[in-house]
């Protein structure tokens, strides 16, 4: 950005360029590079919304695995990709105190564009380790819900083509980065003398955030889909199965959306503006893949918490009091009748001699009220004929 080299100017002209803006200011503007227009507030609201319902989806899915199936066995990859997450949401909150969200670069002062430049290349770096361990956790989730064990099936080498995939190429994207700049701190700090020709920042950003993410979206959306609706059930069970693994969609949306907005900032200069709501997406997306890879364990435990609410309230569907608990595997009813099975299990009571069928009787405590006993005897008769044998009654 400077015409002669940075370092051969004077500390105060040096001084003067990082306290000036960031970039030329239009003719039709007047730089602000106190208190700038800005959206960092709203930006600062969807980030933390994202990261709530992330954690609420991510603490649902490890509930069920280790409560409810009882498989101790932990989410590696999930847990990896989630902290991730929030590192990647933590410097992305801290761009919108620093400099801030949707502010033109020419309010914006050199010192703080190239500590923004700096937080841009860690939260890129942190999305692909997030997105690429989330979709390879996803794939081997569908993995082992679609594919049987010991199938070699069209859905189990669709799956394997594209974790493979997905780990070359977002492996080859941290190396690009890392590698675009020389030296390295070019990448951030455009004032000293140094080039970023060896990679196209713009052809990375196009390729890994936007094509390659929206189509392994796409892919991750359809996978589970063909699976489902070839299964052997009814077409109404088959929506409804659907429906929970759409999820994926959100995030097609959310990459389609990346896509667009990563084509809007590599063509124009005003970079930390049009850079913005990439980040906004970038979270979006990771949200809309944690719930992808939890919301098929969501159903089940709503109902376990719905089941637990309804049994510390004591009330059921219609509101009444006690209702439920007759439902309820144990419930039973006070007193036994005439009408009731003999298999039943009924309190125990104080039963008197001389006692009328019709009095009360007190209960004292749960139990077995009646009990029967039977002796079967079985014989064989070796002179018997096979005409005998065939008149025989025989047992179910």
């Amino acid at each position: 950005m400077a015409s002669v080299p940075f370092e051969s100017l004077s500390p105060e002209e040096q001084q003067a360029i990082w306290n000036g803006p960031a970039m030329k200011v239009p003719n039709n503007e007047t730089a602000n590079l106190v208190n700038p227009p800005n959206m960092s507030a709203t930006a600062r609201g969807i980030i933390i919304f994202c990261q709530v319902l992330t954690t609420l989806a991510v603490i649902g899915r490890l509930y069920s695995k280790f409560f409810i199936r009882k498989n101790i066995t932990p989410d590696l990859l999930l847990i990896f990709s989630y902290a991730a997450f929030l590192a990647n949401t933590s410097v992305s909150l801290h761009m919108t105190v620093v400099p801030g969200l949707f502010i033109h670069q020419w309010n914006i002062r050199m010192g703080v564009f190239t500590n923004f430049l700096k937080m841009v290349l860690i939260q890129s770096q942190l999305y692909i380790i997030g997105v690429v361990t989330l979709k390879v956790a996803i794939l081997l989730e569908w993995k082992n819900i679609f594919v049987p064990h010991g199938t070699r099936n069209f859905v189990f080498w669709a799956i394997h083509a594209m974790i493979w995939s997905c780990i070359f190429f977002y492996l080859s994207t941290i190396i690009a980065f890392n590698v675009a700049c020389t030296p390295y701190e070019a990448f951030w700090n455009k004032l000293i003398e140094g080039n970023c020709d060896r990679v196209n920042p713009g052809f990375i950003d196009m390729s890994t955030g936007a094509i390659v993410n929206f189509v392994t979206d796409v892919v991750i959306l359809l996978l589970p889909q063909r699976a489902i609706w070839r299964l052997n059930m009814s077409t109404r069970k088959k929506v409804g199965v659907s429906v929970v693994f759409s999820v994926g969609l959100l995030a097609c949306v959310t990459a389609l959306l990346r896509l667009i907005s990563t084509e809007q900032y590599s063509k124009s200069l005003d970079f930390t503006y049009n850079f913005s709501p990439l980040t906004l997406y970038t979270v979006a997306e990771l949200t809309c893949g944690f719930l992808v890879m939890c919301m098929p364990t969501m159903p089940k435990v709503f109902s376990i918490l719905k089941s637990k609410l309804s049994s510390l309230t004591g009330t059921n569907k219609s509101g009444s009091v006690g209702a439920s608990w007759q439902r309820m595997e144990g419930g039973i009813p006070k007193s036994p009748s005439k009408h009731t099975s003999e298999r039943q299990l009924f309190p125990l009571v104080d039963v008197h001699t001389g006692a009328s069928s019709d009095e009360h009787i007190p209960v004292t405590e749960r139990g077995i009220w009646q009990t029967s006993q039977f002796e079967a005897v079985e014989s064989f008769d070796p002179n018997a004929t096979k005409t005998e044998y065939k008149r025989q009654e025989q047992w179910d």
